[in-house]
């Protein structure tokens, strides 16, 4: 995922140009990068962050964060 200045600079040269090829030339990305970001914009998927995944730790981090609270009583 780019950073929001790179998805912003991508959906205005979509906007200034109407294809996907030419914005994409103008930014120096692929065509089908600006699609998906067109299309994400449409459906109203742009976040300024990115959503947090699970991670493998997440099981652990609970266990000690409830072990670290409960020496600290």
């Amino acid at each position: 995922m780019k950073f929001a200045e790179g998805v912003m600079e991508i959906l205005e040269a979509f906007d200034l140009t109407g294809s996907y090829r030419d914005a994409a030339e103008l930014v120096g990305c692929s065509h089908s990068t600006v699609a998906r970001y067109v299309a994400a914009r449409a459906a109203g998927r742009l976040r300024g962050r990115p959503v947090r995944r699970a991670q493998v730790l997440d099981a652990y981090l609970e266990k000690t964060s409830i072990g670290a609270r409960a020496h600290c009583v």
